[in-house]
């Protein structure tokens, strides 16, 4: 069969254009400093990060005291973060960061600190929660609370303290109530 006078008449279509998959040496070292960048300012502007996004929180060198809305006051020490939800029968804080002194006003409703994996429960009227490198602080002042994590508990009460990391819960000791207040007040 012959091709028609329309077939013959359109122009020969071109060949398609290769596409080189090689990709240079160069461009790939590039790619991987850009990923290691962009991972170090990560790591490196976490804590930031996690301040700025914290509904209460502190600069570096910045105490700040609040008065929350039941009437608690919230002393925050430097580069401190916290969260706050006051509606429902527990009153819940989180601390992200940093340090945070509790002057709790009761009424009627529980309190309830997280700190990472452990819950604070507070039966008291004064005490920090103190989140440390490698592991997180709690100092009673004034009544009493009790630190709860992966079904450990211990109950502390005023004049003492107790570290807990995210493995356990330490024992009971007492506290320097002078070196636990003193950041707060100045000294």
């Amino acid at each position: 069969m012959s091709p028609t006078p329309a077939e013959q008449l359109q122009p020969a279509r071109p060949r398609p254009r290769q596409i080189n998959t090689r990709h240079s040496p160069l461009g790939r070292w590039l790619a991987l400093l850009f990923l290691l960048g962009l991972g170090a300012a990560a790591y490196l502007y976490w804590p930031l990060m996690q301040r700025l996004g914290s509904e209460l929180h502190t600069d570096a060198g910045e105490r700040r005291s609040i008065r929350l809305a039941d009437g608690t006051t919230l002393h925050l020490g430097s580069a401190s973060a916290i969260n706050a939800d006051l509606r429902g029968r527990t009153r819940q804080l989180q601390l992200v960061q940093g340090r945070v002194y509790l002057e709790v006003m009761l009424d009627g409703r529980a309190m309830e600190v997280t700190v990472g994996d452990a819950r604070v429960q507070v039966f008291g009227t004064r005490l920090q929660v103190a989140r440390h490198a490698g592991h997180d602080e709690l100092v009673v002042l004034n009544g009493k609370a009790m630190v709860i994590q992966r079904g450990e508990q211990r109950m502390v009460s005023a004049g003492e303290r107790v570290t807990f990391d995210g493995a356990s819960i330490g024992p009971v000791l007492k506290a320097d109530l002078k070196a636990t207040d003193g950041w707060r007040i100045g000294q």
